[in-house]
């Protein structure tokens, strides 16, 4: 399962598409740290990732501008779940990024699919990867 996702030092700016956060990261800098979903810098681009509620625990961290909070499970069918992330990230793949008018394509062959993994958190599944047209799942 995907904890979480680190882009920071060396001047990196990074474009992060399509990514779940589920687990707090710990950043270790000099002698202090920060928690966060998703470490990156303040340059960096977020497009279709998502963040799980609760994730930021007692730090106070809220998901940034193009993080879209989700919830494990939920009884508002308004929310969004961990069934409706794993939907949009693997619509994200089969779509190749895109999701709206203006947006640019992404080459998605070999991307590995989304699936509802333990704890009803978003996981990837190492076996089934898309090859652009259709998923296919390798046998090892």
């Amino acid at each position: 399962m995907l904890h979480g996702i680190s882009v920071s030092g060396g001047g990196y700016i990074a474009k992060l598409n399509n990514c779940c956060s589920a687990g707090l990261l710990k950043y270790i800098s000099g002698n202090g740290h920060n928690m966060c979903g998703i470490i990156a810098g303040s340059a960096c681009t977020f497009k279709s990732c998502y963040y799980l509620d609760g994730v930021a625990g007692t730090t106070g961290l809220l998901p940034r501008a193009n993080e879209i909070l989700f919830y494990q499970t939920s009884n508002n069918p308004e929310d969004m779940t961990t069934l409706r992330v794993v939907a949009a990230l693997n619509n994200y793949i089969e779509l190749k990024g895109v999701l709206q008018q203006g947006d640019t394509e992404i080459d998605t062959k070999g991307w590995c699919k989304w699936i509802v993994g333990s704890n009803n958190l978003p996981a990837l599944d190492f076996n089934t990867e898309w090859n652009g047209t259709q998923w296919i799942t390798m046998t090892n």
